[in-house]
């Protein structure tokens, strides 16, 4: 059995040359056009615009959520926006961290730097006071004059302290050595002569008894 109609054809994709034809085309095709682009922001939330001019030069849009919105957030668009893939991410990560690694590091050796600083600080300084007599007067500045002059009174505080402690010393001794012993040596037998308590001669050394003795010459038994 034979068909009645030719059916579907396939349209060549050239342009239509009768000026009524093609009047008609563009005005199914953009409404179809148009109608494609809603169901597109309809179904996936997309935000588009779609601009179009007749072969007359008449302009036809259709945005969502309207066409000046779709136009401004175009022109701030930034043509490297969106770009950056995950492995550039990863790339930039990993980048930071070993900047944040160097920071954390010179930071910790510029502490240390610091440290080491004073310390060597206070070594000299300690040294200085040390030999301040070596350095000549004539270069010295008024502080490190007053430091010479501060440590000269202190040197000479001590050196008053120590001779007075020297020359309390020496008396002591002296004054011990003056005291006379408890009896005399036992030179004849026996115990030796208490000296008289009190008594003293014109020199001022104590006076021995002149019990047995004769004339006091010597003891009786001689």
């Amino acid at each position: 059995m034979d068909r009645k109609g030719k059916g579907r054809q396939k349209i060549d994709m050239a342009k239509i040359q009768n000026e009524s034809h093609l009047q008609v085309t563009f005005s199914k095709r953009r409404l179809g056009v148009f109608k494609k682009a809603n169901e597109l922001a309809t179904l996936c939330g997309a935000e588009l615009g779609v601009l179009v001019f007749s072969p007359g030069g008449k302009a036809y849009s259709f945005g969502h959520p309207n066409v000046d919105t779709i136009i401004a957030k175009f022109n701030s668009f930034s043509p490297f926006e969106g770009q950056i893939t995950s492995s550039t991410g990863d790339r930039r990560n990993a980048t930071t961290r070993e900047l944040d690694r160097r920071l954390d590091e010179a930071t910790q050796m510029l502490q240390n730097e610091k440290k080491r600083g004073k310390e060597l600080k206070k070594m000299l300084q300690h040294e200085r006071q040390k030999h301040w007599f070596v350095a000549p007067i004539e270069e010295m500045n008024v502080e490190q004059l007053q430091q010479v002059e501060a440590g000269m009174m202190e040197l000479r505080k001590q050196v008053t302290q120590r001779v007075g402690q020297l020359e309390t010393q020496a008396k002591m001794k002296e004054q011990r050595a003056l005291v006379p012993p408890r009896g005399l040596p036992n030179y004849f037998g026996g115990v030796g002569w208490p000296f008289e308590a009190g008594a003293s001669g014109s020199n001022g050394f104590p006076v021995m008894p002149t019990t047995g003795f004769n004339n006091g010459a010597g003891p009786s038994s001689f």
